[in-house]
C-alpha cells in the first residue's frame, strides 16, 4: 500500500477510534435526563472519583511499549506479555486503593456501590488500551477504531 491510501485510510479509523467520545457525550446528556438530578449527581461523583486512578492503571507503560515495539516489531511478544502483566499488578494495587481511598474519605452508600460497580471498567478500560496500544504499534488503526468503538457500546447495558 503507498503512503497516501495507508495516511487516509489511517486517519479515518483514528477518526472513527475518536467517534466514540460524542457517543460518551451523548450518553451523559441522555443519562442526565433518564436518571434526574440527584442521580445524575451521584453517577457523575462516582465516575470522575475513578477516574482520578485511571493513572495508577497505566504509568507510562503504554508509551513505552508503544515506542519499544515500533522500534522493533519482532519483540512485540515479549513485550506485550510484559505489558499485560504490569497492567495486571497495576490494577491489583489501584483498586483496593480506589476503594479504600473512599472509604477514609467517608464516601458510604450508593456512592460507595457506584464507585465499587465502576471499578471494574477501570479494570476493562486498562486492558483496552493495552490492546489498542498493540495495534498502534503496528499502525492497525482499523482493529484500533473498532476496539473504541466497541467498548463504550459493549459496557452501556452493564453499567
Amino acid at each position: 500500500m503507498t503512503a497516501r491510501p495507508k495516511l487516509t485510510r489511517s486517519l479515518m479509523f483514528s477518526g472513527i477510534a475518536k467517534a466514540s467520545g460524542v457517543f460518551l457525550l451523548l450518553l451523559m446528556l441522555f443519562a442526565g435526563r433518564l436518571l434526574g438530578d440527584e442521580a445524575f449527581g451521584q453517577f457523575m461523583f462516582a465516575l470522575s472519583f475513578v477516574s482520578l486512578f485511571l493513572i495508577l492503571t497505566d504509568g507510562g507503560t503504554e508509551i513505552v511499549f508503544l515506542r519499544e515495539v515500533a522500534a522493533d516489531r519482532g519483540r512485540a511478544p515479549t513485550l506485550l506479555g510484559a505489558l499485560l502483566s504490569w497492567k495486571v499488578v497495576l490494577t491489583v494495587v489501584a483498586v483496593p486503593v480506589l476503594i479504600g481511598a473512599a472509604r477514609l474519605l467517608g464516601i458510604t452508600g450508593v456512592k460507595l456501590s457506584l464507585i465499587s460497580l465502576l471499578a471494574v471498567s477501570l479494570v476493562l478500560s486498562s486492558l483496552k488500551s493495552a490492546a489498542m496500544s498493540l495495534y498502534q504499534a503496528f499502525e492497525a488503526f482499523g482493529v484500533n477504531a473498532v476496539l473504541a468503538r466497541v467498548f463504550p457500546t459493549v459496557l452501556l447495558p452493564i453499567f
